[in-house]
């Protein structure tokens, strides 16, 4: 799964680096979420959001349909949303 972190970021600095360098407008993703259940993963991906100054992700939480990974079990936090917990915190 580590190709699928490093295409997401480099997508992140291909397309959404310049658009706020050349906007100067804040932008959104409109979903992101991961296929496995990695907290670095999500870790990674929320520090990516922090370094390009995005005010807005929106995250999917999975189900056994989709096969993304779930924030919860209906009851508690999975690890993957532990992980996004804990790093809303440092927004």
């Amino acid at each position: 799964m580590q190709q699928r972190q490093v295409y997401w970021w480099k997508q992140l600095i291909i397309y959404a680096l310049p658009l706020v360098k050349k906007s100067g407008k804040e932008i959104m993703t409109n979903e992101f979420g991961q296929y496995n259940d990695l907290p670095e993963l999500m870790t990674s991906l929320m520090e990516s959001f922090k370094s390009l100054h995005f005010k807005y992700a929106v995250v999917f939480s999975g189900d056994n349909v989709n096969k993304a990974a779930s924030l919860s079990n209906g009851k508690y936090l999975t690890p993957v949303g532990e992980s996004l917990r804990n790093e809303l915190g440092n927004f």
